[in-house]
């Protein structure tokens, strides 16, 4: 039996292509003849929609044609503009109530500021005729009106229109700690080295304001029309109506138009009416030295404040002279001539003239020749209001 050969393989080399196959992964599609197939794909589903769209738009057009056929397209279109002329019919109808009702909203607002509220949204002017934001909770006593002065004022600077903030435009010496908020009229005057602060509330310059260098403006703070600052007024948290003078030191306070506070002297958390002249150095004391709320009294009775920050109330048309010195809670009604050399009392009647009485003649002539001095006079109505609050002192008016 002859010896057969057996061939031995090569170890090193089966394992090294064992190895190799063992590498490559299973069922791998190579990548030409996979791009083929997404082309391939893609151009069926391109060819797909097309059919598709064709289809629906000869189904459509089958319709149509149907539809005329047998009338329906008429009174379809008909049908449609029958409810397009009811639309357009509603559409003038609110539109001419939006007018109506425009116009209504802007005759409840004083002549002289209809313009500037005229281009506001119907939205926004209702929300300022209304003031449905600031009027939800109504105060209970007139002290309370001091705790919406931050709210009312963020309320008007919402609605103040930007293209006549100059704000931007201020001289590089006006010093400004941060104008975010910051509203002032194209038409005010701001002098140099103005130290405003809006980080606590917005600040309004309205109308024809001019704000004297030196002064400073903490807000929240609103200043009407025509209302002058003094050189080196402060004013914080406060509300002024226009055409007032202010000077010294103003915090947390009401001021209603014409009113003059042009000298030094701290006024603070009171509410003064209209045409009132505060004499030189005439201060208000806001907060007793115990620290406990204040107490209010007129007419012989007392009335809890409840606040730890309060100063005076002063009617319409009261002068007090200079120097003069209030205590917290002091309520002062119309009329008044308060020269007092001590502090005054803490509740003031009507038409008082010093520990006298103030004459109903000569205070309708004080009052006449006030108001010409503003190019203004009173009226039939306001005289005999006058003179009916003259029999009867303690009544508290506002004009």
């Amino acid at each position: 039996m002859s010896e057969q050969q057996v061939e031995v393989p090569d170890v090193k080399q089966d394992t090294a292509t064992t190895a190799s196959e063992e590498k490559q992964p299973v069922n791998q599609v190579p990548y030409a003849r996979f791009s083929g197939l997404v082309d391939e794909k893609n151009a069926l589903k391109v060819e797909l929609d097309t059919f598709r769209k064709d289809a629906k738009e000869q189904a459509e057009s089958r319709k149509l044609k149907e539809m005329e056929s047998k009338g329906e397209y008429e009174q379809i279109m008909a049908n449609m503009t029958t409810k397009l002329e009811a639309a357009e019919k509603k559409a003038n109808a609110f539109d001419e109530y939006n007018v109506k009702k425009r116009d209504s909203l802007l005759a409840e607002l004083p002549e002289e500021d209809r313009a500037i509220y005229d281009g506001l949204s119907l939205e926004k002017l209702e929300k300022i005729v209304c003031n449905v934001e600031i009027c939800e909770n109504h105060p209970n006593w007139i002290w309370d009106y001091l705790d919406f002065i931050a709210p009312a004022i963020e309320f008007d600077a919402k609605m103040r229109v930007e293209e006549n903030n100059i704000l931007n435009k201020l001289p590089a010496d006006l010093y400004t700690l941060t104008d975010r908020n910051i509203f002032i009229h194209n038409t005010a005057q701001i002098g140099k080295f103005v130290h405003l602060d809006a980080s606590n509330g917005p600040i309004v310059i309205d109308q024809d304001c001019k704000i004297s260098p030196f002064s400073s403006i903490v807000g929240p703070v609103y200043l009407g029309k025509r209302t002058s600052l003094k050189p080196s007024t402060s004013i914080r948290q406060s509300v002024v109506g226009r055409v007032c003078n202010l000077g010294g030191e103003v915090k947390g306070c009401i001021i209603h138009p014409y009113s003059n506070k042009s000298h030094d002297g701290f006024l603070g958390d009171s509410i003064l009416g209209s045409w009132i002249n505060l004499g030189a150095g005439t201060i208000t004391s806001n907060m007793k030295n115990n620290y406990q709320p204040i107490r209010v009294s007129w007419d012989g009775n007392n009335y809890e404040s409840g606040r730890q920050f309060l100063g005076s109330i002063i009617g319409d048309h009261v002068k007090t002279a200079i120097g003069v010195r209030l205590n917290t809670g002091t309520l002062i009604g119309p009329f008044c001539n308060v020269f007092q050399a001590d502090f005054p009392p803490r509740a003031i009647p009507s038409f008082s003239w010093g520990n006298g009485t103030h004459e109903l003649e000569k205070a309708i002539q004080t009052a006449e020749l006030m108001l010409k001095r503003r190019s203004l006079a009173l009226s039939k109505t306001q005289i005999k209001l006058i003179t009916d609050l003259a029999e009867d002192h303690t009544h508290f008016v506002h004009f």
